[in-house]
């Protein structure tokens, strides 16, 4: 017999090496610390306005990597569940999943027809995760995630802050005000508009980025997908643990 729960984790080392894929790629892009300026004329004919161009990057790639880590981690707790019908020999059950819900209401009903098929000790092992909204955010983001409609983008991501310091030595230049604009589809951040007679304004950018999930749901958007993902993975390797433990503890292993 192969080892029990093996499959979950297998799904879970899967959803790793996505999320590690992932960080690699972000951070190959905001790790640079030179990136390209640039200096055009305003609507007006006359002020300047100065920015950054972001390098050439994968963002396009980032949606589809975070897709298939969510997904490896949903069906890694479906697995969980299932494994658990098959140590009391049923390899055949139909309701044998880990219960969602956008409501605890939702996710009891959810727990009691699609869980059925359980011992009742793992049924409540599984409602104490409360896997719905208001009850652990951290599931039920994850189970958000991977039901976003596919026919949308699906987890798009942007530059949430970008901060940036001029040294003391600009003082007294016709600086006109602070512009900052983040531009996706060029890929590049608007800065400062200044005022006629500094064209040539010399000055130095330091900036400082991050990129965040754009998502409709409050409690996701915002998050850094790599710390939403992380917190992820450790919700459902705690639900896998548990699961087992509680296994032992029936005699089942």
């Amino acid at each position: 017999m192969h080892e029990p729960f093996i499959t979950a984790k297998m799904l879970i080392s899967r959803a790793k090496k996505h999320i590690a894929e992932l960080r690699g790629s972000i951070n190959s892009v905001l790790d640079g610390n030179s990136w390209p300026h640039f200096v055009k004329k305003d609507t007006d004919g006359v002020t300047d306005i100065h920015g950054v161009r972001i390098p050439p990057n994968d963002s396009a790639n980032w949606t589809l990597i975070a897709f298939d880590a969510c997904n490896n981690l949903r069906s890694a707790l479906d697995q969980t569940a299932f494994n658990v019908a098959i140590l009391i020999g049923k390899p055949d059950a139909k309701a044998a999943k880990f219960p969602f819900g956008p409501t605890e209401f939702d996710m009891l009903n959810n727990l009691a027809g699609g869980c059925k098929d359980l011992p009742p000790e793992i049924q409540a092992l599984f409602k104490t995760f409360r896997p719905y909204k208001g009850g652990n955010n951290t599931l039920w983001a994850l189970n958000e995630l991977v039901n976003t409609k596919k026919h949308k983008l699906l987890i798009p991501f942007g530059l949430s802050t970008a901060n940036f310091k001029i040294p003391d030595a600009m003082n007294g230049n016709p600086f006109a005000s602070n512009f900052f604009r983040f531009d996706g589809f060029k890929n590049k951040i608007t800065l400062l508009k200044v005022a006629p007679g500094g064209q040539h304004l010399k000055y130095e950018v330091h900036i400082t980025e991050t990129i965040a999930i754009d998502h409709a749901e409050e409690i996701i958007r915002g998050q850094h997908p790599i710390a939403l993902l992380d917190a992820c993975t450790s919700e459902v390797e705690r639900v896998g643990m548990a699961t087992e433990a509680e296994c032992i503890r029936l005699g089942l292993m």
